[in-house]
């Protein structure tokens, strides 16, 4: 990439760094495991490992396509900037159900826009504050393994094709506003997707309950009912 590109790169090594953890986790295990499906301590269904992969694909698929959007506009010489609303996304907060979420929103996106980006990066990578996914990153269930894999290898080339092609691109110009994330250019959008990445591989560390080849040792099952 160009001198403009270099934050891109930096931030893009690391989301590949993330994916590149992520098909590890999930390296030879089989279908049963990835179908298996737990409850919380509520008794609320939980994702199955399968699910969480699928997710990862559809939400990388979602904002790579927001990126495009950007890319375009920037070389139609317009002014390279999104805003979306919890209405276009479809997402809640908390424990915030989406039909009562048009109280929230202004107060919300307010705050997201005000919080600094050290927490703003806690919030995309942390379990403990729960939010609710785009409509358009719902996984679905009983997806084959090796196809899985195959799409988590794919998207992240689409990905890196992106911006391979369109390297001549000062990326920090281009602005995306999201009501939870607030405002970030197009290498920090990257950065929170690497983080979204991290905070699904908590889930799969509980879920397939195996070593986890990033060092961390999984959690005991005693441990997985106090995270639940």
């Amino acid at each position: 990439m160009s001198a403009n590109g270099s934050a891109a790169r930096e931030e893009l090594a690391g989301f590949a760094a993330a994916r590149a953890r992520t098909l590890a986790l999930v390296a030879g295990v089989p279908q049963a495991e990835l179908d298996r499906a737990r409850l919380s301590w509520t008794g609320r269904r939980r994702w199955t490992p399968g699910e969480i992969l699928d997710h990862l694909v559809l939400s990388e698929k979602f904002y790579r396509g927001e990126l495009g959007t950007l890319v375009r506009l920037a070389r139609s010489g317009r002014p390279a900037e999104i805003v979306r609303s919890f209405s276009d996304l479809d997402i809640s907060v908390l424990f915030i159900p989406r039909a009562v979420l048009a109280l929230f929103a202004l107060p919300l996106t307010l705050a997201s826009l005000a919080l600094p980006a050290p927490l703003q990066d806690f919030a995309a990578r942390s379990r403990l504050v729960p939010a609710q996914n785009p409509t358009a990153t719902t996984p679905r269930r009983g997806r084959p393994g090796e196809e899985l894999r195959a799409d988590l290898a794919a998207s992240l080339a689409a990905t890196e094709a992106l911006f391979a092609a369109n390297d001549d691109l000062d990326f920090t110009r281009m602005v995306y506003q999201h009501p939870l994330l607030g405002r970030r250019n197009v290498p920090e959008m990257l950065r929170f997707l690497a983080l979204h990445e991290q905070r699904h591989h908590e889930q799969l560390t509980i879920a397939l309950g195996a070593p986890d080849p990033g060092g961390e040792k999984r959690p005991d099952r005693a441990a997985e009912r106090r995270c639940s």
